[in-house]
C-alpha cells in the first residue's frame, strides 16, 4: 500500500476548518448564522473543486494500480471510505476534466461549479466521448449561464442527440454496436439494450405478446407497458435455465449470502443480506427466491462465521409442482387467468421459526410472478374467502 505525507496546504487548511467548529456559536443571530452557512458552503465548493481536479491527475496517472488494486472505484471506497455510488460520480466527473482542459479550467476559475461538472459528466459516456470532443464548446458555453439542473436539462438532451447521431449508419456497423449493459442504480439495476431497429422491434414485439396488458381489477392494479416487457425478459430468462419441468437447474443457482438473525425476521443494522456479484437486497425478496428457486445458501453469525451452507433451500419436488399447478390451473387468486408456466409455487405458511413452513402440496399455491411479488415485497397478504377462492389483501 503507498504512503506518502500529507501535503503541509491541505493540513493547514484543516486546521483552519477545525477551527472554525471550535467555538462557541450559541449566541449567533440567524443573519450571523446564515451568512456563516454561505461561507461554508463556498468553501466547500472550492474543496469540491479540488477534489475532482486531484482524481483527473491520479485518474490520468492510474494512481490505483500502485496498490495493486485493478480499478479506481474499489480503491476509493477502501481507501477513502466512500459510498459506492459517490465514488463512481466522482470518477465520472474526474474522467470528463482529464478528457477536457477547458472544463478543468472552467472549474479552476470557479466559472462552473462542480454541480455542473457532475450534470454534464453522467451523460459522457464512452459511446458519446467522441461527440462530446466535438460539442464540449457549446455544452460548456451553455453551463456558464445556467444553473446545474438547467445544465443537467441541457445534457440530457444533448445525450439523446449524441445517441441518434452515432446509432446512424450501414446495416453491419449497426449491427455491431449492439449489446445489453447493466448498471447498478441504488437499490436497482439498470439494462440498456442497443440493436438495430428491425431487431428491436421483433424484440419489442416478442415482450407485448408474452405478457399482454392486465384486466383493470387485477390487485395491485395493472402493470405498465415497461413493467410488463420487464416481466415477459424474466420469463425468457428463467425458461433458458429451466429444465423440461420448468424448474432452475441447480447449476444456475443464485448465490445468496445472509445473517442468521435476518433470516429469521429480526431486525440487525449490521445484518448482510445480499446476492454475491449484484450487492445488497431486501429480506422480502431472499424469501420469495425461497419459495421456488435454486439456492447457493450461505448464512452467517454475528461474527461473520458460517453457520450453514445449503443447496436448494427447502424446494417443492418436480411432482410436487405439477399437481399443484393442475390442481390451481396456474395463479391460483381468482382474478387471474396465467398459465402454469407462467407461475411459482409459494409456500402458504411463511418461512421461518418457528413454523419453517412444511413443502407439502397442501401448503403449496400458484402464484404468478406479479402476485409472488405483491406478497413477499409489498407486504400483501394471501388469504381464502368463504367462496373457497383466493385473494389478496393489499397492506
Amino acid at each position: 500500500m503507498i504512503s506518502v505525507e500529507v501535503d503541509p496546504d491541505i493540513e493547514a487548511a484543516r486546521q483552519a476548518v477545525d477551527q472554525r467548529f471550535a467555538g462557541d456559536r450559541s449566541g449567533r443571530s440567524v443573519g450571523e448564522r446564515s451568512q456563516r452557512l454561505l461561507a461554508l458552503i463556498e468553501l466547500q465548493e472550492r474543496v469540491s473543486a479540488a477534489v475532482v481536479q486531484a482524481t483527473a491527475e491520479w485518474h490520468h496517472v492510474r494512481g490505483w494500480e500502485a496498490d495493486g488494486v485493478l480499478s479506481p472505484v474499489p480503491w476509493l471506497k477502501h481507501r477513502a471510505h466512500m459510498a459506492g455510488a459517490d465514488a463512481r460520480s466522482l470518477m465520472r466527473s474526474a474522467r470528463l476534466v482529464d478528457r477536457s482542459p477547458d472544463t478543468a479550467k472552467l472549474l479552476e476559475s470557479g466559472d462552473i461549479t462542480i454541480g455542473h461538472v457532475h450534470a454534464v459528466a453522467r451523460h459522457v459516456t464512452p459511446p458519446r466521448a467522441e461527440l462530446f470532443d466535438q460539442h464540449s464548446d457549446a455544452l460548456l458555453d451553455a453551463a456558464r449561464s445556467l444553473s446545474p439542473d438547467d445544465t443537467a436539462a441541457v445534457a440530457c438532451r444533448w445525450a439523446a442527440y449524441a445517441d441518434d447521431a452515432l446509432n446512424r449508419g450501414e446495416p453491419e456497423q449497426l449491427h455491431a454496436r449492439r449489446g445489453v449493459w447493466f448498471r447498478r442504480v441504488g437499490d436497482v439495476e439498470e439494462a440498456r439494450v442497443l440493436g438495430p431497429i428491425d431487431e428491436t422491434a421483433v424484440l419489442g414485439d416478442a415482450l407485448d405478446r408474452l405478457e399482454p396488458p392486465d384486466v383493470k381489477t387485477v390487485p395491485g392494479g395493472p402493470r405498465t407497458l415497461a413493467q410488463r416487457r420487464f416481466d415477459a425478459l424474466m420469463r425468457l430468462a428463467r425458461g433458458g435455465l429451466a429444465d423440461r419441468d420448468g424448474r432452475i437447474d441447480p447449476a444456475h443457482a443464485v448465490n445468496v449470502v445472509i445473517d442468521a438473525e435476518t433470516l429469521a425476521g429480526e431486525f440487525n443494522p449490521d445484518g448482510r443480506c445480499e446476492i454475491l456479484g449484484h450487492g445488497s437486497v431486501l429480506p422480502q425478496t431472499v424469501r420469495r427466491l425461497i419459495c421456488d428457486s435454486w439456492l447457493s445458501r450461505v448464512v452467517m453469525n454475528a461474527k461473520a462465521e458460517v453457520l450453514e451452507m445449503g443447496r436448494a433451500a427447502r424446494l417443492f419436488t418436480q411432482s410436487q409442482r405439477r399437481a399443484i399447478m393442475i390442481r390451481d390451473g396456474g395463479c391460483a387468486l381468482a382474478c387471474c387467468d396465467r398459465p402454469p408456466g407462467w407461475c411459482d409455487v409459494h409456500h402458504i405458511d411463511a418461512f421461518g421459526p418457528p413454523t419453517n413452513g412444511l413443502t407439502d402440496i397442501d401448503n403449496g399455491i400458484g402464484l404468478c410472478r406479479p402476485h409472488h411479488t405483491l406478497v413477499h415485497e409489498y407486504g400483501w397478504k394471501l388469504y381464502r374467502a368463504d367462496d373457497g377462492n383466493w385473494y389478496l389483501e393489499p397492506p
